[in-house]
């Protein structure tokens, strides 16, 4: 692991490149001079680190206030214990400053080659720092993958590589500005929404807050449901209940779920660091979409994390061809934003550009029974991170 490394002379698109070149300890850091551009400080080192294990990756996360429950090291342990990743924590420093983030797993299985990514199954990492940081986080990030032999390294920021280069995949993202007084959050909603979580509010619905294990339960169960209507094969319940177990009871995140009578019938998942919120997952029982629990349990989480002095309440990411969702989204208040994923290809060289698919798997799922789905799940996850 202490063997010495370059970084690849050959990655195009990357801005700020390396000004000199020297050897990399892995386990340690790795001292190089990069030039700085408009003020910006040097970075003259990179050190990994284990964001399980060494204190110093949250301390560092702590002086980026862009940070996300995503850089945590909660959220990547949650990763680890469900499908066996491997966390890397790179920091770039000047001196003894951290002035750059950037968290990735290494990925293999049985079926998959050995990759990096920063991360599966999130849907946007940015890497912190200026774009001084960003040029070594990357750079490093790659000769770490020619070390390692990744197949390839994925980076899911838009700002990680200059924009010329193709992007893998592309995504539309949905963030919701937020202020103390949640009823001027409220104000700006469509009418048609307000409208919405006004009817659930009088149709009885029971709101309940919760970080435990019966709501993540309760939750799945609604999970594997919505999953089969959508045809997509539900996560193992193993994440769900390293993600309770990991972030939820570490008030890190809560389950928000609207009860009509005794029975749960729309739940949502939501994880928070710092000012910013994310809706993660959401679920919800179909026979009682005329209730509008989802809109009531969507609403009810935002005005929370309002009054509590949140900045940003983030929708997650939308596939470009699903217009309902992303009509959805906007219709929150939101600013949309195009979220990108760019991913090096070791062999060629160069950043990949996304391959075409298709579309008979979701409607295979579709018409599987929900325990065949559950077990298809279980396998299949690890493998299309």
């Amino acid at each position: 692991m202490g063997r010495g490394r370059r970084f690849p002379a050959d990655v195009p698109g990357a801005a700020g490149s390396p000004g000199r070149r020297g050897g990399t300890g892995a386990e340690g850091s790795c001292r190089r001079t990069f030039i700085p551009a408009g003020g910006r400080r040097f970075v003259n080192s990179v050190a990994l680190v284990d964001p399980l294990l060494d204190a110093e990756w949250e301390r560092s996360l702590d002086a980026f206030p862009e940070a996300t429950a995503f850089h945590s090291s909660a959220w990547l342990r949650v990763l680890a214990d469900t499908y066996a990743f491997r966390p890397i924590g790179l920091l770039a420093k000047h001196g003894s400053t951290v002035v750059g983030c950037l968290p990735l797993v290494e990925a293999r299985t049985w079926l998959t080659p050995r990759r990096g990514i920063s991360l599966p199954f999130t849907d946007e990492c940015r890497i912190l720092g200026d774009a001084t940081a960003r040029a070594a986080l990357v750079a490093h990030a790659l000769a770490e993958g020619d070390a390692r032999q990744w197949r390839y390294c994925e980076f899911r920021d838009p700002a990680a590589v200059d924009e010329s280069n193709p992007a893998q995949d592309e995504f539309f993202g949905h963030a919701l500005n937020l202020e103390p007084d949640a009823e001027k959050v409220f104000a700006r909603l469509d009418g048609a929404v307000r409208q919405a979580v006004r009817k659930a509010e009088r149709g009885g619905l029971r709101i309940e807050f919760s970080a435990g294990p019966d709501a993540i339960r309760d939750y799945y169960a609604l999970h594997c449901l919505t999953r089969q209507r959508h045809g997509t094969p539900p996560q193992p319940f193993a994440f769900f209940a390293n993600l309770q177990r990991h972030v939820l009871a570490t008030g890190a995140g809560q389950v928000v779920s609207a009860r009509h009578g005794e029975r749960v019938i729309a739940s949502a998942v939501f994880i928070h660091r710092g000012r910013h919120a994310i809706y993660k997952f959401g679920a919800s029982d179909e026979a009682f979409q005329a209730l509008r629990a989802n809109n009531l349990v969507m609403w009810r989480a935002i005005a929370w994390y309002s009054e509590k002095g949140y900045a940003s309440f983030d929708f997650g990411r939308t596939d470009p061809d699903n217009e309902g969702l992303r009509r959805y989204k906007r219709s929150w208040g939101t600013e949309e934003r195009r979220v990108r994923y760019f991913r090096f290809d070791r062999r060629s060289r160069r950043f990949a550009a996304a391959r075409p698919g298709g579309g008979w798997s979701s409607r295979v799922f579709r018409r599987l029974p929900r325990p065949v789905a559950r077990l298809i799940g279980l396998a299949l996850y690890r493998h299309a991170a």
